[in-house]
């Protein structure tokens, strides 16, 4: 079988109206090889750390879901981007499922056009109807843009914070920069989350907010993309800073509640407890 490659041919096509967008499951070996090719696309991971197409399958087949995010260019549907979840089960004598999002992407060449948060929003309706009321995921907290996304627009908040948490990169076993993780939650019912995707606001709480108190609050330079990009020294001091702050507020049982950006470019994450 013929190795299959991306299709790069929607490369300049606009798709900020939410009327081009088609969200649905993955479920064909065709549609589940896009979703492979697409990933090497996005994080040019070498051929051991790619997640081949049978995690994909297998996912569907265990109570999960692969979603894609399609355009209609030319009379076909092209993929734009996608998300991959597992099903897990809870801790504890009373259990319960949850999605863990292992995996999202979209293409480069149109990213900045909300199709994460549409994305997001479409995950949310499928477990909703699936009776599940969490999806966990974890992602890098260097990169700012995520961040935004992630605690601002999806109400999903930061429980905890690894170093290191994929290890080593194969085959060279280098250590893997900005390898710490902020490990995320998304209680998709809650009133923090329907706040933040601008739903029913009406059940607040007794402070007339959803907001829990900042306790704390950890940041980054307004150059971190710029440093990161050209693989300049002080990302990486930056980083370490940012590293260890996060990892004195997990020790603390703090989450990350909140994330804004300073007029100077600084990125700041908010910390607080969240019930």
């Amino acid at each position: 079988r013929p190795i299959f490659t991306f299709n790069h041919r929607y490369a300049s096509t606009n798709v900020s109206k939410s009327s081009s967008i088609i969200i649905k499951p993955c479920n064909t070996h065709e549609e589940l090889d896009e979703c492979v090719a697409l990933q090497k696309l996005v994080w040019k991971q070498s051929s051991l750390d790619i997640m081949p197409r049978r995690s994909f399958l297998i996912a569907n087949k265990t109570g999960g879901i692969v979603l894609g995010v399609y355009n209609n260019h030319e009379n076909s549907r092209v993929l734009l981007g996608f998300v991959l979840s597992l099903a897990g089960i809870l801790p504890g004598k009373s259990g319960g499922i949850y999605w863990h999002a292992e995996m999202s992407g979209i293409h480069p060449d149109v990213r900045n056009q909300h199709i994460g948060q549409q994305l997001f929003c479409k995950l949310r309706d499928y477990a909703l109807s699936r009776n599940i009321k969490l999806i966990k995921y974890n992602f890098d907290p260097t990169e700012i843009r995520n961040a935004h996304l992630y605690i601002n627009r999806t109400g999903s908040i930061g429980r905890q914070y690894s170093s290191n948490h994929y290890g080593l990169f194969s085959p060279s076993r280098d250590p893997v920069p900005f390898a710490g993780r902020l490990h995320m939650e998304c209680w998709l019912d809650s009133p923090h989350t329907h706040r933040c995707l601008g739903l029913n606001t009406s059940n607040i709480n007794r402070y007339g907010t959803y907001k829990p108190k900042i306790i704390k609050e950890v940041s980054l330079p307004a150059g971190m993309g710029q440093w990161k990009s050209t693989k300049d020294k002080r990302a990486i001091d930056a980083y370490q800073k940012l590293d260890k702050h996060l990892l004195e507020a997990s020790d603390q049982n703090l989450s990350v509640v909140g994330f804004r950006k300073e007029r100077d470019g600084t990125s700041v994450y908010e910390l607080g407890n969240f019930d």
